[in-house]
């Protein structure tokens, strides 16, 4: 009976401290935390950061792997957002476009990307 109300009591505190046990923590790279809710993607954490990057965001560096931001993300993970105006992100979207023909080939067409005339 003792050890049923000490579980009880250490569910109390962290719920007192607004955490649920489905809540998932966040680490950005700044060191700061986040806490979402469980089941929580990239796109979630951008919009939770600010609505500017939730529009900018392209993909989420989950502990050092790029990832879609509609994957959800682990409890623990470290995260980052990567937009267009990083060197990652731009090289991130000339994949995307390069392989358009390839993911949808209703998009076959030529790219011609800074071919001298």
């Amino acid at each position: 009976m003792g050890d049923r109300q000490a579980s009880n009591r250490g569910r109390g505190e962290v719920a007192s401290l607004g955490i649920t046990m489905a809540d998932l923590t966040i680490t950005l790279p700044d060191g700061s935390t986040r806490t979402l809710p469980k089941g929580a993607t990239g796109v979630d954490l951008a919009a939770d950061i600010g609505p500017g990057l939730a529009k900018a965001a392209i993909i989420a560096k989950v502990n050092g792997d790029s990832r879609d931001l509609d994957r959800p993300l682990p409890d623990g993970a470290t995260v980052a957002i990567v937009t267009a105006d990083s060197d990652e992100g731009l090289h991130t979207l000339r994949l995307t476009i390069i392989n358009l023909p390839h993911i949808f080939p209703i998009f076959s067409f030529r790219i011609n990307i800074l071919k001298p005339s």
